[in-house]
């Protein structure tokens, strides 16, 4: 109510449209009217990544998805600083991920991963995508199981990172349960332990594994 107020009073005070963004966005209230509001100022007098970003989050917010991902595109082609784009990225590839632009959130995180290598929460990403991606991957059952190598190899990735430990291996074990077993193994004349490429828009190289 305060900020509201005070937003009425100066709308095209800079300072305090920064003020009222930065401090709502803090307090997670991105879905308010002023936040909105503010939002859409500070993009208006002073256009920057930062100001394109706050957009894209409040687009969301509102389901205005198509204009999110615009603004998130903004964000990122205009962001100089490497750790500040990985973040515009990868929120730009969970909103994919959400909504089957799968192809378009394998990109963003990979992206991300190069300008921040650290990033385990973009490897988590990379995770779910392929284990989201493996129903639609084939017509074969063998070759949708193999997707789930490349999404456990992603999770490991995560789980070798302090931040994303406990999730990454909680991800990665769940999900060799779907690995394929030793007979379908055998049938395809593979070895366990040996290398194997998951073909298609995947294009990835891995390590063959069955279910335990």
């Amino acid at each position: 109510a305060l900020y509201t107020e005070k937003f009425k009073q100066s709308p095209n005070d800079l300072a305090l449209v920064k003020k009222i963004v930065k401090m709502l966005r803090k307090e997670g209230c991105t879905d308010s009217d002023i936040y909105s509001n503010a939002a859409e100022k500070l993009y208006e007098l002073e256009p920057s990544p930062d100001a394109a970003f706050n957009m894209a989050n409040m687009f969301v917010k509102k389901e205005k998805f198509d204009k999110a991902f615009d603004y998130y595109d903004k964000a990122i082609a205009e962001e100089k600083d490497p750790s500040t784009k990985a973040t515009y990225q990868y929120y730009s590839g969970m909103l994919g991920l959400q909504h089957g632009k799968l192809q378009h959130a394998r990109n963003m995180a990979s992206e991300a991963i190069k300008l921040k290598n650290d990033y385990c929460e973009a490897y988590m990403l990379l995770g779910e995508v392929f284990a989201q991606s493996a129903k639609s991957f084939s017509d074969d059952d063998f070759e949708r199981s193999t997707v789930f190598w490349i999404a456990v190899d992603n999770f490991e990735r995560a789980a070798r990172i302090a931040n994303c430990k406990n999730d990454g291996e909680s991800k990665a074990s769940f999900y060799r349960n779907y690995f394929p077993n030793k007979e379908e193994v055998f049938f395809r004349s593979l070895t366990e332990g040996g290398r194997y490429t998951v073909g298609g828009w995947i294009n990835e190289s891995t390590v063959v594994r069955v279910k335990k």
